[in-house]
């Protein structure tokens, strides 16, 4: 992949929240897809305490036809769905690093997952990665077909464009990390964006932006798009503005200061989330 396709790659949002499947008991492990699945985790431990890459390698081999096993094997839809993901890590950058493996997982978890954003979502990112860009685009587009009342896959598209777009005029300014494929990471400040796992933040308070006296005499007024961060408490902590719109700015950034929203939560806890936001100033 070449760097410039690598910069161009951003985080993407907001995906509609969906319950993780249920981790397999290995303490009672009662059929052969439970059994293949813990054999395929003690592998994985096994391989962290490998000395020579060539030995963890090995290992993790053995733990990728483990969660094969146990996927193919699996009676019930959540069983397969956790060794797929599990297999799907196994391939992942910190173990195999074969991305062209996770492609043809990720399918299956789709085919499982009627109704499930995240899995649609994180195979265009990896397509986008590979530069295929019109896969990309067709698994997006995919996604809204099936699904036209859901905003969500328009704003993947949206942002799919967006990057494409700034690829394609040399203003591509972020790095890929595995937080890009990662819907579920935080960046490097430790903030998350709504989408896997974690919930949009709905608003609940604040006051809403006021017009200014010069701005009204100009006939001036409309929305200004500001990014923002909310706390595990709801609170906007910090706030500036994407899109200006002069004489309208400060209005726009004072009003949702004071705005609060319900905390977004990942795993049972609330965690900082960072979205855009349209703040109307009329």
């Amino acid at each position: 992949m070449s760097l410039a396709a690598a910069l161009a790659v951003s985080v993407l949002l907001a995906q509609s929240p969906q319950q993780p499947p249920a981790v397999p008991n290995c303490q009672a492990a009662t059929d052969e897809a439970v059994a293949a699945y813990c054999a395929g985790e003690d592998f994985l431990r096994q391989s962290g305490a490998a000395r020579e890459a060539s030995e963890r390698e090995a290992i993790m081999k053995r733990a990728a036809e483990s969660f094969r096993r146990a996927a193919n094997a699996a009676k019930d839809t959540e069983t397969r769905k956790q060794a797929l993901a599990r297999l799907e890590t196994v391939y992942d950058s910190d173990h195999l690093d074969q991305p062209a493996q996770i492609e043809p997982i990720l399918r299956e978890v789709i085919a499982v997952s009627p109704g499930d954003n995240a899995p649609i979502f994180k195979l265009a990112r990896l397509q986008e990665m590979a530069e295929m860009y019109d896969a990309a685009e067709s698994t997006l587009l995919s996604a809204r077909q099936q699904r036209l009342d859901d905003p969500e896959p328009y704003r993947e598209l949206a942002k799919f464009f967006e990057r494409r777009a700034n690829a394609l005029s040399g203003r591509a300014n972020v790095n890929f990390t595995k937080t890009h494929l990662d819907p579920d990471a935080p960046d490097e400040k430790g903030i998350y964006s709504p989408g896997g796992s974690i919930p949009s933040p709905d608003r609940t308070g604040g006051t809403e932006a006021e017009l200014p006296a010069d701005a009204r005499a100009a006939g001036v007024a409309g929305s200004v798009l500001c990014e923002i961060v909310i706390d595990e408490k709801g609170r906007v902590t910090d706030a500036k503005v994407v899109n200006s719109v002069p004489m309208l700015d400060q209005a726009a950034l004072t009003a949702v200061k004071t705005w609060r929203f319900t905390p977004s939560t990942l795993a049972g806890r609330a965690v900082p989330v960072r979205l855009q936001v349209e703040v109307t100033v009329q």
